[in-house]
């Protein structure tokens, strides 16, 4: 639970610490125009999953048993846009691709998904925080385009050999487990500061709203979710127009 934690207030601080440095300059001037803007991102994501017990149905959701797994460093790229709305808020979209995935070290098991993401969100930018800083909250389709699974071989004291699995060489308690469904509804939440230049630096947040399992036994009370975190640099091309 400590090293999730210490991850988002990592990837906080340096969002901050970037805001901080150059607030001072980037007031003078202001970063938005009233236009719609469109542009470019890349970045790097931390993605999960986190299973849920409901062992017992009474107890609310957020009092439930869980674990999380995975915390796997990957790449994410892609198109965004915005349009403006009125003075404070604006609605934005994007089309990315991003690399998710999850470790099992009790199965020894390691899953790579690619994915294409179409995010919509709503952002708002406070008056007394300053040109450029905004929050963003959305929700965000995904779809697993590509799916590889590989077997963990070697002990704790040895450099580990990742092995390719087929998907139908995998076992019956490998598909119950690690067979996921090819779409996901996740909910997104960040910050982002947008610089006079049009250079924009921003983190995310996400959390799976759907069972991700394709394949699940009936009495089986546990749910798995995905959980994820983005830090990425933009650039609004219509600067350059």
């Amino acid at each position: 639970m400590r090293y999730k934690l210490s991850i988002n207030v990592l990837l906080l601080g340096i969002l901050l610490l970037s805001i901080n440095t150059t607030y001072a300059k980037g007031r003078r001037t202001s970063s938005r125009d009233g236009r719609p803007s469109f542009g470019v991102k890349v970045g790097g994501s931390f993605n999960r999953t986190h299973l849920g017990f409901r062992r017992y149905e009474k107890i609310s959701a957020w009092q439930q048993a869980g674990w999380s797994s995975g915390n796997i460093l990957f790449i994410t790229g892609g198109l965004t846009g915005e349009y403006p709305f009125s003075p404070q808020f604006a609605a934005a979209a994007e089309v990315s691709y991003e690399k998710k995935g999850e470790y099992s070290v009790l199965d020894g098991i390691k899953i790579q998904h690619e994915t294409i993401n179409l995010p919509i969100s709503i952002k708002y930018y406070p008056e007394n925080m300053g040109e450029g800083f905004s929050l963003q909250v959305g929700i965000q389709p995904s779809f697993i385009v590509s799916k590889k699974y590989y077997e963990l071989e070697g002990d704790a004291k040895e450099e580990q050999k990742e092995v390719v699995i087929k998907e139908e060489d995998l076992t019956e308690s490998l598909i119950k487990n690690y067979k996921h469904k090819s779409f996901d509804l996740v909910l997104v939440g960040g910050l982002e500061y947008t610089f006079v230049t049009g250079l924009k630096i921003g983190i995310t947040m996400s959390r799976g709203l759907l069972e991700r399992r394709e394949n699940k036994d009936m009495g089986d009370k546990s749910t798995l979710t995905s959980i994820g975190n983005q830090i990425y640099l933009g650039y609004n091309l219509a600067k350059l127009l």
